[in-house]
């Protein structure tokens, strides 16, 4: 959806303590209600002091909660989260049976803040645990919490799409609503004409739509005839929505500032509603084609929602970051923008690809060095582990309903825990200062050659798009159709899943191995995806004289070795005519480029496990090839984990070891990622992160799936890929499955003969090492096919940098 929609902010409803106490509550709530945000927080903060110090129970748990309320907000959900699970503690502890509205009243605004987070599973958890207690409270029904709960159990229906259910929920809060306040006078009533509107708008009924949203404008304008209040915001906002959606711009344009103008007046201009307003706003601007001042409102959104999400790097974020991209580039692919507007696109796109996903990395490489920030990132991990283990516990069915409960809440406590620790680990200035990295395609472009082309992929909600730049500076945008997305991803769901068959089966005792089944189900798809990705939407946007291809991929794509594209005309692979080389994302493109290269020795080191097959042949190959006197070994019981923390920097390190990710569910990645060594030791790719790797050329995994990424992972590239680029080593080559044990003996060696002339005679700068791995690799494998080795065996290997 490229505008925003909006339910009511949710409102605030409180029991009382003492007279004296009530009369500040009250006070506070006062200003709350009239939007007087700051002079609320100070005077809330300062009721919690006293209540903290000298106030009973009860009132420090309804400090907490009117806190919390405000935090909420102002949109600051974690914070709003602390204070009302605090405020939560107390009643239970006042309360053991919890039957007591306040015990309820948590629940619901634990619920909310969970919602606000986007975190929808756990806010209906509570808003249900709400509701179990207020039902047992007022068996009629007819009380303002219940239809409250109601409401937002209605919102939760509508956000997860099960519409039938969110207008009976919603039907039901209005019900209540209308018996309590019969004259219709009521915000409450207001807000559930507004959420009821909501779903017939996704029902696509937009007369019955519009009818509900100005009858909520009609209750609100007459409560607050001269204020400024956020819920008469949401209603122009919608209101707006659905004339824009009617092609009636100008009336879609005046509601969308009258929500714009009220939202600044209350919040500032830092506030995910006023970065709502200016999106929409954007979208009708481009819907009148005047792009250049559309464009100009969707960076002000974006920027907001910079200062506001990006501060965390939580998992969800990352939905979040793409669907604020996803509006640019929906805004640049339909609107036959500027050069300029297509710049600043793919400029962010460079930027924010995969920056969540940097966080944990960059926090073990920084803390390396830094006292403070190595043992909170060592708190951070054990507390993630934590959390790992406590979310498989309850997804096992051997604990009782009342044990997962308890599960959950341990659960919940370490997610605040992380959370808090996040923060203030974003506050050191070297993890922000990695954080703010920025790149520009000017960066990238000056550093290409005219035979080589970049291209970038995203796949944003089943729907691929990429980007694609030349050594002139040009670029272009294309987006692939629904349909045509849609059987290129499930093409390489499907390679993907024969593929990492492979070596399930028993395997040939010497030489290659036969052409297997797996063979013939996956020459189809490469032929298919030759012709309808590369034929169809890749090779028209090549520059003449084009015949190197550096490729960030995203999502399923990271599962694709674009080489083994065939050409079903011809015969030809696509590695037979381009050299091609893959990078997670714009930002370690950058650092490529700009951390200068610096080896000092020309040595060849080898881990090596030989107990594997064809292992030590594959040694004394690459010994012959590249020389002995230059060629370290450590082999079988020599081999442990400090054999990898003493590396100080080989030009080449190759690892002739099994990869794979441990079975135990409870370790978080990147832990799970191992290399398994002799004796039933193992290294993690968190491990090899810390590896002293700065004048490194390349890090060669003969291993298996030491490439493999999630279908659904944030991350472009693999665990180990990504570990041997924040160690320092300029190049890695992991497998995307598992290698032909016979065939490592031929290749590895094959592709070593052709590196050593460049490798050995001198020390390559970037830009040459930038081309001479890859051209070195594609060799190899142009030699491969010309002895009718399968692509199974060669295009595991992907050179990643």
């Amino acid at each position: 959806m490229k505008k925003v929609m909006l339910g009511t902010a949710f409102l605030i409803t409180l029991g009382i303590g003492s007279i004296q106490f009530e009369n500040k509550i009250k006070n506070v709530t006062n200003l709350l209600t009239t939007n007087h945000f700051q002079t609320a927080l100070s005077q809330a903060q300062q009721l919690v002091n006293i209540a903290e110090k000298d106030g009973e129970p009860e009132e420090l748990g309804l400090s907490y909660l009117v806190l919390g309320r405000i935090y909420s907000r102002l949109a600051q959900y974690n914070e709003a989260l602390k204070y009302y699970t605090k405020a939560l503690k107390i009643w239970k502890n006042l309360y053991p049976n919890e039957n007591h509205l306040n015990v309820a009243k948590s629940y619901n605004y634990i619920g909310e803040a969970y919602y606000g987070l986007g975190q929808y599973n756990n806010a209906f958890k509570k808003f249900k645990e709400a509701l179990k207690i207020l039902k047992n409270l007022y068996p009629n029904e007819i009380h303002p919490d219940i239809a409250l709960v109601y409401n937002n159990i209605g919102l939760f229906y509508y956000k997860t799409g099960f519409l039938t259910e969110a207008r009976r929920y919603l039907k039901k809060a209005l019900f209540i609503r209308k018996i309590l306040y019969p004259n219709e006078n009521h915000p409450d009533i207001a807000e559930s004409y507004n959420n009821i509107g909501l779903v017939y708008h996704s029902l696509g009924q937009d007369d019955k739509t519009l009818m509900y949203f100005k009858k909520a404008l009609k209750i609100l304008k007459k409560l607050y005839p001269n204020k400024y209040h956020p819920a008469v915001a949401i209603y122009y906002n919608n209101i707006g929505f659905v004339y824009d959606n009617l092609g009636q711009y100008d009336k879609a344009l005046m509601c969308f500032t009258k929500a714009l103008r009220i939202r600044k007046n209350l919040y500032g201009e830092n506030h995910p509603d006023v970065a709502t307003s200016y999106n929409n706003i954007g979208f009708v601007y481009d819907s009148l084609g005047q792009y250049e001042k559309g464009f100009a409102y969707l960076e002000k959104s974006f920027k907001i929602f910079q200062n506001i999400f990006f501060s965390t790097f939580s998992s969800s974020d990352r939905n979040i970051i793409i669907q604020k991209i996803e509006n640019y580039l929906f805004f640049v692919y339909f609107s036959s923008p500027t050069p300029q507007i297509l710049q600043k696109t793919f400029q962010l796109w460079l930027t924010y690809k995969g920056l969540p996903t940097r966080k944990g990395w960059i926090l073990a490489k920084v803390g390396v060095n830094h006292p403070t920030l190595s043992q909170k990132f060592k708190k951070y991990q054990q507390l993630q582990a934590q959390l790992e283990r406590l979310r498989y516990q309850a997804r096992l069915k051997i604990y009782t309903p009342q044990q997962r409960k308890k599960i959950e809440e341990q659960a919940e406590e370490i997610e605040k825990k992380l959370s808090r620790l996040n923060q203030q680990i974003l506050q050191l200035p070297e993890v922000r200062q990695e954080l703010n990295k920025k790149v520009t395609p000017q960066q990238i472009a000056s550093f290409l050659q005219p035979n080589q082309i970049y291209i970038d992929f995203g796949v944003v909600r089943d729907q691929i798009y990429f980007f694609t730049l030349s050594s002139t500076g040009k670029m272009k945008l294309i987006k692939i159709p629904p349909k045509d997305s849609k059987k290129i991803l499930e093409d390489i769901k499907n390679f993907k899943s024969y593929t990492l068959k492979l070596g399930k089966r028993k395997q040939e005792s010497r030489g290659v191995w036969l052409k297997s089944e797996i063979e013939a189900k996956t020459t189809p798809i490469v032929e298919e995806l030759y012709s309808l990705l590369f034929e169809k939407y890749l090779q028209p946007t090549l520059p003449k004289g084009v015949n190197f291809l550096i490729i960030s991929p995203d999502g399923v794509l990271s599962s694709l070795p674009f080489g083994v594209l065939k050409n079903p005309k011809t015969n030809k692979y696509l590695i037979e005519n381009f050299t091609i080389s893959y990078t997670p994302n714009g930002i370690e493109f950058l650092r490529f480029i700009s951390n200068t290269h610096h080896p000092n020795n020309h040595y060849l080191t080898i881990f090596a496990d030989n107990t594997l097959p064809f292992s030590q042949e594959e040694i004394n190959k690459i010994t012959q090839v590249w020389g002995k006197s230059l060629v370290k070994v450590s082999i079988g019981t020599q081999l442990t984990p400090s054999s990898f923390k003493n590396l100080n920097s080989p030009h080449i390190l190759h690892l002739s070891l099994h990869g794979t990710l441990s079975p135990n569910l409870l370790i978080p990645l990147p832990q799970r990622a191992i290399l398994k060594l002799p004796g039933n030791k193992t290294i993690s790719a968190a491990q090899f992160a810390l590896l002293n790797l700065k004048g490194t050329s390349l890090v060669f995994f003969s291993s298996c799936k030491t490439g493999v990424v999630g279908d659904n992972s944030p991350d472009s590239i693999s665990q180990f890929a990504k570990a041997s680029l924040f160690a320092g080593a300029k190049f890695s080559i992991p497998t995307l499955w598992n290698v032909a044990d016979p065939f490592t003996p031929y290749f590895t060696p094959l592709f070593y003969s052709y590196l050593k002339p460049f490798l050995l005679s001198s020390f390559p700068n970037n830009k040459q090492l930038f081309s001479l791995i890859p051209s070195a690799l594609q060799k190899a494998k142009i030699e491969s096919i010309k002895h009718n080795r399968s692509f199974l065996y060669w295009g595991v290997f992907i050179p990643v940098f």
